[in-house]
């Protein structure tokens, strides 16, 4: 196989995967997001102003949703990706590998290394572990700048990674307060579902101040 036609495969199955991940976050809202628990999701990031849910930025509602469907739980300590992976299916191929990819998602630190718009790749280096990975994001590709940090999930497919659509991007300064912030929750006495949720709670409020605009999709 060409490296011409591999891309060209790996950027159709990217459309494909991208398409039935927006899909079934639609699905996942409707069947398992209930709106006790999207109003506890919306109270930990702090968003209640006076009774008011408040968004500074259209951005933040992506934001807010990858919180609620992948990091918010039930009483049992299950997210809404979860409990609609045991509650409902059987899925088609495509589908299963997607909702495997979400359930197997993480969320880091990176920084941009390098971007081919032509191939709509970004390179990452993981902050924390150096960890040099390569995602297809078309959107980000395009106006991603070298040395600027990005905090994002990342979902892993056979032959390659992609980003959720939910990202914060920091100026290149902010590299090791950020990383003081990952590291000092790391070192907390509590669960890693917890440490994961603290540190995006952590992120989404330095993205208010210290966020630049962001274009991922």
């Amino acid at each position: 196989m060409s490296l011409l036609h591999l891309f060209s495969h790996r950027l159709r199955a990217y459309r494909k995967y991208r398409a039935l991940q927006l899909s079934l976050n639609g699905d996942i809202l409707e069947k398992e997001g209930s709106k006790e628990l999207f109003d506890e999701a919306v109270a930990y990031l702090e968003l209640w102003r006076s009774g008011i849910l408040v968004f500074e930025s259209e951005s933040e509602c992506d934001l807010v949703q990858d919180f609620f469907l992948n990091e918010s739980p039930d009483a049992e300590g299950t997210t809404c990706v979860e409990r609609y992976a045991e509650n409902h299916g059987p899925h088609d191929r495509d589908r299963h590998i997607v909702l495997d990819a979400m359930m197997r998602s993480r969320t880091s630190l990176f920084r941009i290394e390098a971007a081919d718009p032509r191939r709509a790749e970004i390179h990452l280096r993981d902050v924390l572990n150096g960890e040099l990975i390569n995602v297809i994001d078309i959107g980000l590709s395009q106006s991603a700048e070298v040395g600027v940090l990005l905090f994002g999930r990342v979902l892993s497919f056979p032959r390659f990674r992609m980003l959720s659509g939910a990202s914060m991007i920091f100026p290149p300064e902010e590299r090791d307060s950020l990383a003081a912030i990952v590291e000092t929750i790391l070192q907390r006495s509590c669960s890693r579902e917890e440490k994961s949720r603290r540190i995006f709670r952590k992120f989404f409020q330095r993205n208010r101040t210290r966020g630049m605009k962001v274009v991922a999709r």
